[in-house]
């Protein structure tokens, strides 16, 4: 059987996944379209050919944007 990179044929969920879908969890309890927009990066970070640059890149932004509101809170 071939082995595909892609991260719909493994068994496990890459570790961005994991972080995106606590981050539904957390976020969703309290907004909907938080949960949409999430489920939206996990979407691309399946289906795009490059989603893994997608997942690093949404992760980057999210840390910085936590941080941001640590300092700024």
């Amino acid at each position: 059987m071939h082995c595909h990179r892609n991260s719909l044929h493994r068994r496990e969920p890459a570790a961005a996944d994991r972080w995106l879908l606590t981050a539904l969890f957390a976020v969703g309890v309290m907004n909907l379209l938080w949960v949409a927009g999430l489920a939206l990066l996990v979407l691309a970070e399946k289906l795009l050919p490059r989603g893994e640059w997608v997942a690093r890149v949404s992760g980057a932004a999210m840390a910085g944007y936590g941080v941001w509101m640590m300092v700024a809170g």
